[in-house]
């Protein structure tokens, strides 16, 4: 996190969405630096549902770090504030059904038109974004393999993001952690256990790593040898 950190805040001219990049880069990766120091102020509590959670939210955002980095031109990030804009007026119309407006008629004309004008559909699809993302920076990032690979954006898609959903959203799954067989027939409902393995924190580390080797390349920064030497600091710290 401090790789990030060190390097804030930055202060960037922005006049259109063809000078937007770095900008949206260093917010991406400040927000995400957040939601890892969040995954790991849950870790004393040693359980993983809430903190795999918040790896669901880190995950989608350093796709999109990655896809927008991947081509940071005016048509892909109009792409992308095109589907937040698409996203922020459904929000309204949803409020509205209930009486609260979020936005002023002025506004939200405003919002309107910035949608229309801008490229592309209405909506982005994260596994797609994810793929595209393996398309372009795999074989540039170390360690990436091919969105048919599990160790791939769209790989993580599947097993840190779809697959996790269940712990995220209030299905059967989501209460795995605090029920137990005691018989065929006879159930426990208790405290969730504590977490085994690396669990979220293992995963949260390796998403957010992958977003700094992209960002070595997209940003200029941190450089790979940075990231690695991480990684050999925690296994030092591990063996002793």
């Amino acid at each position: 996190m401090e790789l990030v950190t060190s390097r804030l805040p930055a202060e960037f001219d922005v006049t259109a969405d063809h000078d937007a990049w770095p900008f949206f880069g260093y917010a991406l990766l400040s927000r995400t630096t957040g939601t890892l120091d969040s995954v790991f102020r849950l870790q004393p509590t040693e359980r993983g549902s809430d903190a795999m959670t918040l790896v669901r939210s880190l995950y989608e955002h350093i796709v999109h770090f990655a896809w927008l980095s991947a081509d940071p031109s005016a048509e892909r990030i109009g792409q992308w504030r095109k589907h937040d804009l698409t996203e922020r007026l459904k929000a309204d119309n949803d409020t509205q059904s209930v009486g609260v407006e979020l936005f002023t008629p002025a506004q939200r004309q405003n919002f309107e038109a910035q949608r229309d004008a801008l490229p592309g559909a209405n909506s982005l699809v994260l596994a797609n974004l994810a793929g595209e993302a393996d398309d372009y920076w795999n074989g540039k990032v170390e360690g990436l393999q091919s969105r048919h690979q599990p160790r791939s954006f769209r790989g993580l898609y599947a097993t840190a993001y779809r697959f996790q959903s269940g712990l995220a959203h209030p299905g059967e799954r989501s209460l795995h952690p605090v029920v137990q067989d005691v018989t065929a027939r006879r159930k426990l409902v208790k405290v969730e256990d504590s977490f085994e393995g690396n669990g979220p924190y293992g995963m949260a580390t390796t998403v957010y790593a992958l977003g700094l080797l992209v960002a070595e390349q997209s940003l200029g920064w941190p450089t790979n040898a940075e990231v690695n030497a991480v990684f050999q600091r925690g296994r030092g710290l591990i063996q002793s």
